[in-house]
């Protein structure tokens, strides 16, 4: 037999000081914002949080007997919803606004159950078994036992970490309610299904410093103010389907604390934000494979960068020399871009240096000499550009590397006998130069080297033992 939900809930008073109303076939929190019903189907980093088995029974008694009969909440009649989705219904009514314990709006647990009635039946059910056991136990604070809550030591929630849960629905419905909570630092709805917009209301929510958001499905723009936020130090909104450019409110960089930034893997076009490079506390820049263009903007005096990862874009122009003052930049990954002109000999001021991936742009002149001075390097990949000039023998200094690629260009000369220097080294590829002479037995001293890659070069000679 179908069953029908009325249109309209019961106009007697709320019942026990409830959180939420049966309203639409939903479960609704008492100030409902407009969203769609349909849908398909933290960052504590270091794991994601346990799902307990969802208690499909249905109810042993409806209502549950209760000294003073309230008045009806709601009339069952024939032919609305599907007969499980009521006994879904029936669960978090029967756990949440039947609990003999009130739970107003104001409190930690009302706030995230409000987030809950705001989310799409199906990522209720996901979210219910947790957070309906626990909504009205008896302990001072009940919602830190919910999934993917974390308390500080006063009962205030300060992480909400529902990675990879399996939620859905619009983004901009639902985690606007969590901005209610006063002391949530971390905000992780990373790895689910949330669609529509990124809510711009993340960029001044409560006390939230860390927002992750990444794969999920998201589109649209990224809100201005959520990169111009003077609260907000983690953004991560990669892999999803954000496009347009990157915007960002004028004079926004001085008093930003922004110090990780992660866009990648998504549609984003137009020019790096000179902005954004000169965000005075940015430590972490991931712009990669994206639709990125024009030149990588100048960087601060004081440019504290210590990642920069602009991999899979359109940026041409050139590498600009003030990429020098981020003495703290350890890994650089600019692959596949159109990068042209020379790289600046700028290496002894980035001592730090462990990564540098430069292969299939359009550099030119010769690799710079200082580049020897990056002792803690460990890979260099310059393969698949228009490199010219000698492989410099300064490069046998750098005692850390593991990786040397620098095949496909125009390098001449012979090979530095003080690559032989280099212990670590697992993988040289100079295929495909203009490289001369003869092979140095030095190479022979290379014990920890797998791949040798020396051919479509006029070489001579036999490989070393």
């Amino acid at each position: 037999m179908a069953v029908h939900v009325s249109r309209r809930p019961d106009p007697g008073p709320p019942l026990l000081s409830t959180v939420a109303q049966f309203h639409d076939g939903q479960i609704r929190g008492l100030h409902p914002s407009p969203r769609r019903t349909t849908s398909r189907g933290g960052r504590i980093r270091g794991g994601r949080p346990s799902m307990a088995a969802h208690d499909t029974r249905q109810p042993d008694s409806w209502p549950p007997p209760l000294s003073t009969a309230p008045p009806p909440l709601f009339a069952l009649f024939v032919g609305s919803i599907r007969l499980h989705q009521v006994f879904i219904l029936l669960e978090l009514v029967k756990g949440i606004v039947l609990s003999p314990v009130s739970t107003p709006l104001n409190t930690s647990s009302g706030i995230l159950l409000s987030f809950l009635a705001a989310l799409p039946l199906e990522s209720q059910q996901l979210l219910l078994p947790s957070w309906r056991a626990n909504a009205g136990n008896s302990t001072p604070d009940p919602h830190c036992a919910f999934l993917g809550v974390t308390c500080s030591a006063v009962g205030a929630v300060a992480a909400l970490n529902l990675s990879g849960v399996g939620l859905s629905g619009e983004l901009s419905e639902s985690a606007p309610h969590l901005c209610a909570l006063p002391e949530l630092s971390l905000l992780d709805l990373s790895s689910n299904n949330f669609s529509g917009a990124v809510p711009a209301a993340l960029a001044t929510c409560s006390g939230v410093t860390t927002v992750v958001l990444a794969d999920n499905r998201l589109s649209g723009g990224i809100p201005p103010e959520l990169l111009s936020s003077r609260q907000l130090r983690d953004v991560d909104l990669s892999f999803n389907a954000l496009a347009g450019k990157i915007l960002m409110a004028p004079s926004s960089a001085d008093k930003s604390v922004l110090e990780f930034v992660d866009l990648k893997n998504n549609s984003l076009s137009g020019a790096i934000p000179a902005e954004l490079a000169a965000l005075p506390e940015l430590r972490h820049l991931d712009l990669s494979m994206n639709q990125l263009s024009g030149p990588i903007p100048d960087f601060p005096t004081q440019c504290k960068i210590e990642s920069l990862q602009l991999y899979n874009n359109e940026i041409a122009g050139e590498l600009p020399r003030s990429l020098s003052n981020c003495a703290n930049l350890t890994v650089l990954l600019l692959p596949f871009n159109k990068i042209t002109g020379a790289v600046p000999d700028f290496f002894a001021s980035l001592p730090l240096l462990k990564k540098i991936y430069l292969d299939d742009n359009a550099f030119t002149g010769e690799l710079p000499v200082s580049i020897g001075e990056l002792l803690n390097l460990e890979k260099l990949v310059a393969s698949t550009n228009w490199f010219t000039g000698p492989v410099p023998g300064s490069i046998g200094k750098c005692q850390s590397l593991t990786t040397l690629r620098l095949n496909d260009n125009q390098f001449t000369g012979t090979i530095p006998h003080r690559i032989g220097n280099l212990s670590r080294l697992e993988w040289l590829s100079l295929k495909d130069n203009f490289i001369t002479g003869s092979i140095p037995p030095e190479l022979g001293k290379c014990k920890e080297l797998v791949m040798l890659e020396l051919h479509n070069n006029n070489l001579s000679g036999i490989i070393p033992p």
